[in-house]
């Protein structure tokens, strides 16, 4: 940055894995911004671009939210309500409704800005700990860990972080701090034990009668 400012094009920003295939724009990391969150999600016409989720989760930073269609057309879920989106369209959402969005339009495109009222702003659990997807899906787990790890020593309660940690560790053949973060992370949040139960990623540590009981 020079002189106070900075630009750039949404086509020059780096990209990310977003949700079922679609490209999570890093808006707030291209420009280091650290006032309030702010990115942007890309899908083909028929992909999830908003995954479906709330602000209250362990890996959400509860912040309000407003999106904006940029590029294309959305179809947002809020709450049970469907909304058409075409571009210039802004959604307002507070942190407890459940919303999402699929791209009705090929290259939709969905700036999305959010932060909590009357506190300083934090980075999401989830984007604190963005770069450890790239690395799982390359099977390069310990890169994961040493990710989730640094990610949790700010975020100790982000039960979605201590699960995926989890699911790291059992892959690299580690099963007790493995079997202990996934009890963690069910004790954090009920919805992981059902996770853990079909979650091929605890093949190597699903017969142990301590896991079995947890999975209970």
């Amino acid at each position: 940055m020079s002189n106070g400012f900075a630009v750039s094009r949404l086509d020059q920003v780096t990209a990310g894995p977003g949700v079922e295939g679609s490209s999570w724009l890093q808006i707030r990391r291209q420009f280091d911004i650290r006032a309030f969150g702010v990115n942007a999600f890309r899908a083909a016409a028929g992909k999830r671009v908003i995954e479906a989720h709330d602000e209250l989760g362990g890996n959400a930073g509860r912040h309000d939210e407003l999106y904006i269609v940029v590029q294309g057309r959305a179809r947002f879920e809020i709450d049970g309500d469907e909304i058409d989106a075409p571009v210039g369209t802004m959604l307002y959402v507070q942190p407890e409704s459940r919303r999402g969005a699929l791209a009705v339009e090929d290259d939709t495109t969905v700036v999305v800005v959010g932060g909590r009222p009357g506190e300083p702003f934090r980075v999401s659990p989830w984007e604190a700990a963005a770069d450890a997807w790239p690395a799982y899906q390359a099977k390069d787990y310990e890169q994961a860990v040493d990710v989730y790890e640094r990610a949790l020593q700010e975020y100790p309660n982000a039960a979605g972080l201590v699960y995926n940690l989890a699911c790291c560790e059992a892959l690299l053949g580690r099963p007790e701090p493995a079997v202990e973060h996934l009890r963690r992370s069910i004790e954090l949040e009920e919805r992981f034990r059902e996770f853990a139960r079909d979650d091929e990623d605890f093949v190597s540590i699903r017969d142990r009668a301590d896991v079995k009981k947890l999975l209970e």
